[in-house]
């Protein structure tokens, strides 16, 4: 699986809020799972970013892998892009909905409290990033510079 922090030059970034059948609404980060074995996870991010938010985007950096999955061969990577262009429209389907909005580093970290945000590992650095300055720059630079 891959998930993206599309940051944007006015230093925010894009969530998506995303109805699916069977599932309660929910809030994420783009992204999504791979469709082989064979799809490498930028490939999978950027397959995504584009399905979903109708955006390509020129700069990509890997920033994290979350692999606490216990008793599962699963991986989580996260990416950051950067420098947008519009390629078309989000590919919903009648069955899939996703609305994409872009909202402050603030806002964002709020998530954690909100029990629609579903990455339940990126709570805990949503809450630590809150209470602990040092933290919040480390995100903040690797977000955006």
């Amino acid at each position: 699986s891959a998930m993206v922090f599309c940051v944007f030059d006015d230093r925010t970034i894009l969530i998506n809020e995303e109805e699916q059948p069977g599932k309660p609404p929910f809030i994420s980060l783009p992204g999504g799972g791979a469709d082989s074995y064979e799809e490498v996870p930028l490939d999978v991010i950027k397959r995504e970013l584009e399905e979903e938010t109708g955006y390509q985007a020129d700069f990509w950096k890997e920033i994290y892998i979350d692999r606490d999955f216990p008793k599962l061969d699963w991986a989580i990577h996260y990416f950051v892009a950067r420098n947008f262009t519009s390629v078309g429209v989000p590919e919903n389907t009648p069955s899939e909905k996703i609305y994409s909005r872009k909202i402050t580093l603030n806002e964002f970290l709020n998530f954690h409290t909100n029990p629609k945000f579903r990455d339940k590992g990126m709570k805990y650095m949503m809450l630590r990033a809150q209470i602990d300055p040092a933290f919040r720059s480390e995100i903040e630079k690797m977000l955006f510079e």
